[in-house]
């Protein structure tokens, strides 16, 4: 059995009281009186109670004291050091839900990611640098031609090394982690030196002071058991998205936006990206849109290193360096970001195919935002002569700025209430749809992402549509419903509701009760209105009540309430007479 396996049964302060012990004992055998300050300090207040749990979790072995029959000796019992990631990766979890335990309320998530990157890339350097030493006898000479074409973990002017293994190889060591990273985001400005502004906001370094020295010295620990050398950078990444998805519930509470990875393989699927094409996402994030974008490009071309290249911006600067080492960890190189205001300050070029996931009813945006030098001004009168967004809700603003810069086809994510809300974006909404540019409107179930439970909606929009089709595809898929494997109040996209939407965008074709192509003035004649119930309702399964049969079960249930009331009567009465 794998030890974190064991810590994640415990209870989050007997996990913390376990990772103290452990590193003061180790394998050697103790007393609970040796043990007693430690748990004191951690403000537990029963020792006994805290071996209880550790040997009920199977970390504890306990024999009887020789000198004191009365008392007991403890061991804490010896696990396997390296975890074989390749022949179970549901290890993996497991250690990253324990690191998940130890930094809650203590750290960002984000300090998670940060080991992850930071111990994937030393194994992996390590790796080439073993590779040249087999060959050269200088080992500063392999430390430099390992740092040539991958990331620098070795400085050369300083003969200073700066992988993993080197900085927590000892309790000194592992006190100058943070300043450790800082120096390799300045070694690979160009590559990743977003990395600086991440470990300033995250806290890292606070796991330094002595109070949460056991924190990090923990966390060390649990990552040690995991080599990623022989692993490829798809299952690494694999990885980095969970952590996102794994504190998703926790983060949405704080404003992030976190979208669900089957939403966008249906989208990067509907798209439909061919080689050579250029994908763009305004609003990236951690960018997971267009990792999956790219990887299910990969996966339809059978090519390890499809040629599309990838282009995103991002306003939140923490945002874009979990983006850009999310980028890193999945080897992905082929891309270009800029940080700013996509609305305002657009710093991207026009590319064939747009995705995003915005967020809904942006506030603060009319047309008082945009100086009369604003280039980004042109954009919100190309579609109608004022496209500018309602103070209330930049919704539209987003689909105009999706039009403008994409040649082909993108696909947005938005709240439904962009589909019929009056006002401003009704004007909008009508100029776009007279101008052809809508493909398909899909409605989506509810209570598929973090941040809300509302049903959201995907804007199909195609440049390349207007000389064939002179209608708008509806989908409703809002009774497509497959309950969430780990979060208790979320549904998931089925991959089945997947195939099923993408077939009817891609046949289009009426399907009843799901899917139905609605003409350009049909719409017109409901003043614009894509709201999708309006044209195309799911099943409603009415449950046939045989009023015979329930009012006869209403009549036993009634009998049977009357015979246990005077059953407890008759018991009642029996213990008064006794009393009496």
């Amino acid at each position: 059995m794998l030890r974190e396996e064991c810590i994640s049964k415990l209870d989050v302060r007997f996990q913390k009281a376990y990772y103290v012990l452990y590193k003061r004992f180790d394998a050697n055998e103790f007393r609970l009186s040796d043990a007693e300050t430690d748990i004191q300090s951690l403000w537990l207040k029963n020792s006994n109670e805290v071996m209880s749990e550790f040997k009920k979790a199977w970390l504890l072995g306990i024999s009887k004291d020789p000198a004191d029959s009365r008392k007991s000796i403890y061991v804490f019992n010896v696990f396997e050091d390296k975890i074989n990631l390749k022949e179970d990766k549901s290890k993996l979890f497991i250690v990253l839900k324990s690191a998940a335990d130890l930094i809650r309320t203590t750290v960002d998530y984000e300090v998670l990611l940060i080991f992850l990157f930071y111990k994937a890339i030393s194994d992996k350097w390590n790796t080439r640098k073993q590779e040249f030493l087999d060959k050269v006898s200088n080992e500063q000479q392999a430390n430099i031609v390992a740092n040539s074409g991958f990331y620098k973990l070795y400085n050369p002017q300083e003969d200073e090394l700066y992988t993993w293994q080197e900085v927590t190889k000892d309790t000194d060591s592992i006190r100058l982690l943070y300043n450790a990273l800082m120096v390799i985001s300045e070694l690979n400005k160009e590559r990743f030196g977003e990395l600086s502004k991440l470990l300033e906001k995250t806290w890292l370094w606070s796991l330094t002071n002595d109070d949460n020295m056991f924190i990090l010295e923990s966390l060390v620990s649990l990552f040690d058991s995991l080599d990623f050398s022989g692993l490829n950078y798809d299952m690494i990444g694999e990885w980095y998205m969970w952590i996102l998805s794994y504190f998703a519930p926790q983060k949405a509470k704080e404003g992030e936006v976190y979208t669900p990875k089957e939403i966008s393989t249906l989208i990067s699927k509907i798209i439909d990206i061919q080689e050579w094409e250029t994908i763009l996402d305004p609003a990236c994030g951690s960018g997971s849109m267009l990792i999956e974008a790219y990887d299910i490009t990969k996966k339809k071309l059978g090519k390890e290193s499809p040629n599309i290249e990838l282009h995103w911006q991002e306003r939140n600067e923490k945002m874009e360096a979990l983006g850009k080492i999310n980028f890193v960890l999945h080897g992905i190189d082929n891309f270009s970001l800029d940080v700013g205001d996509s609305l305002k300050n657009p710093r991207f070029v026009k590319c064939d195919k747009v995705i995003a996931n915005p967020p809904w009813n942006l506030d603060g945006y009319n047309e008082d935002t945009f100086d009369d030098s604003s280039s980004a001004k042109k954009i919100y009168t190309t579609y109608t002569n004022d496209g500018f967004p309602s103070k209330q809700s930049a919704d539209w603003a987003w689909v105009q700025l999706m039009l403008y810069y994409s040649k082909k086809k993108s696909g947005i994510v938005l709240d439904s209430g962009a589909l019929f809300r009056w006002g401003r974006e009704k004007k909008i909404r009508q100029a776009i749809i007279e101008k052809n540019l809508i493909d398909a409107v899909i409605l989506l179930p509810e209570k598929l992402f973090y941040n809300t439970s509302a049903p959201g909606i995907i804007l199909v929009l195609n440049h390349e549509r207007k000389k064939t089709k002179k209608d708008i595809m509806f989908v409703n898929a809002s009774d497509r419903i497959t309950k969430h494997p780990d979060v208790r109040k979320l549904n998931i996209l089925a991959e089945t509701t997947i195939e099923e939407v993408l077939k009817a965008c891609n046949d289009w074709k009426d399907i009843e009760w799901f899917s139905k192509a609605i003409s350009i003035d049909d719409i017109a004649k409901n003043e614009y209105n894509l709201n999708v119930s309006l044209y195309i309702n799911p099943i409603v399964i009415e449950e046939q009540i045989d009023l015979a049969k329930e009012f006869e079960e209403l009549k036993e249930l009634d009998q049977k309430e009357k015979e246990i009331l005077e059953e407890v009567y008759g018991y009642i009465d029996g213990v008064l007479k006794v009393v009496k």
